[in-house]
């Protein structure tokens, strides 16, 4: 995986997913975020249950977010 591609990491959260891993599935999330993976790529049904996805979007992308 190349650690500075974000869509490896994007592969990573659904296999930690598949897993049963959420909290793991948010590590990989906020590097993709950190890489430059869009709001709509993130802003998925898939994604949105994840422990702090809320806050993970509110920190990186706050113009995006709606309270």
């Amino acid at each position: 995986m190349n650690p500075e591609s974000p869509f490896g990491y994007m592969g990573m959260i659904k296999v930690v997913l598949a897993g049963g891993k959420p909290e793991e599935a948010m590590i990989y999330l906020e590097k993709a975020v950190q890489r430059g993976v869009s709001f709509e790529e993130v802003n998925i049904p898939e994604f949105k249950g994840l422990p702090g996805f809320a806050e993970l979007m509110k920190k990186h992308f706050p113009d995006q977010v709606k309270d």
